[in-house]
């Protein structure tokens, strides 16, 4: 489980992050924002990545399009397992009643303020 003191904030500066910004500027559920959202998830998911099935307290992202980074600690057990040790970028890409779509990639540290 991860802290909300944990979470690094994501400047949105790449692609993805465009991406992310064009979504969260329309409101609703439009054709726009779903072709928005298909072209990031397969940018996603062009990268190394690995999907799973969260919970909103353990990853701190509940809104399709948010993302955040994170250190993956050494003793990491679960889905994350295979970032110990690295920055990764976590980007919520689906939504249910109780559980949230995450797609984790192992992110750059450029440009990144680590705090």
């Amino acid at each position: 489980m991860f802290k909300l003191t944990d979470q690094i904030i994501d400047p949105c500066t790449d692609e993805a992050g465009q991406l992310m910004n064009a979504m969260r500027n329309i409101p609703t559920w439009t054709k726009a924002k779903r072709a928005i959202y298909d072209k990031l998830v397969a940018l996603l998911e062009s990268q190394e990545h690995i999907y799973f099935v969260g919970h909103v307290d353990k990853y701190h992202l509940s809104i399709v399009g948010s993302s955040c980074f994170y250190n993956v600690p050494l003793n990491r057990r679960g889905h994350l397992s295979v970032y110990r040790g690295k920055l990764i970028r976590l980007v919520c890409v689906s939504t249910g009643q109780y559980d949230r779509g995450y797609l984790a990639t192992e992110a750059i540290p450029m440009n990144i303020n680590l705090k």
